[in-house]
């Protein structure tokens, strides 16, 4: 008595002997698959399609990586030109002349903003008091990481105050601390989609520590 085999057991016997078309090759040419055009076609031309089509992923994946390595590249160069703009500030002026200047025209921020956590009057900068800053903004401090995203109409408000509120879609937020926070950096764009919290914030998280130090070297307390 014959019994018939499953779709499943034929699908593993083929795995257990990859040798199997081999020893048949006649087989590959006469074995045909439906096509979703009218007509078959042989195993082997189907096998081509498929190399073909796994071919075209990993090409275009490939070039997405190859796009991604350089856009990273052109942002490494920009923060370094301006990491080294803001050592060879000789005061907080010129600090942040440089960082506006880059900002703006280099890696064309459509907004930013910088608030300056101080007791003390300074010559540059918008400054607020410590204890304000905790008070409106306590819930962007402290984190380990830059937030990015859509923030609050009312934080949207208090840090981009010269920018109209409907203006600003998405930000970037992130804190100034060296020992203790010295202030924050916010970066916006008007789409609401373009800052999101997927994002990779390494670069504005290595700007906001370099800001930090230098500000600690001016004693911005």
């Amino acid at each position: 008595m014959k019994h018939s085999m499953t779709a499943e057991q034929v699908a593993e016997y083929l795995t257990q002997h990859p040798d199997f078309f081999q020893e048949h090759t006649e087989l590959l040419l006469q074995l045909r698959i439906p096509h979703h055009h009218p007509g078959t076609i042989s195993l082997v031309e189907k096998q081509l399609q498929l190399l073909r089509a796994k071919l075209a992923e990993q090409t275009k994946a490939n070039h997405e990586l190859m796009a991604i390595a350089r856009d990273n590249s052109q942002l490494f160069e920009k923060t370094r030109l301006l990491t080294l703009a803001l050592l060879e500030a000789g005061s907080l002026d010129e600090a942040l002349s440089s960082l506006d200047e880059h900002l703006r025209h280099v890696f064309q921020v459509p907004f930013y903003s910088l608030l300056l956590f101080s007791e003390q009057p300074l010559m540059a900068g918008r400054v607020i008091q410590p204890s304000e800053a905790r008070q409106r903004l306590g819930h962007l401090l402290n984190v380990p990481q830059p937030i990015s995203g859509r923030l609050a109409a009312a934080d949207l408000a208090y840090i981009f105050t010269e920018q109209p509120l409907s203006r600003v879609g998405s930000c970037a937020v992130a804190e100034l601390y060296y020992q203790e926070t010295k202030g924050l950096l916010a970066i916006g764009h008007p789409s609401l989609h373009y800052y999101d919290n997927q994002m990779d914030t390494l670069f504005l998280r290595y700007l906001a520590d370099v800001l930090a130090r230098l500000l600690s070297t001016w004693e911005i307390v």
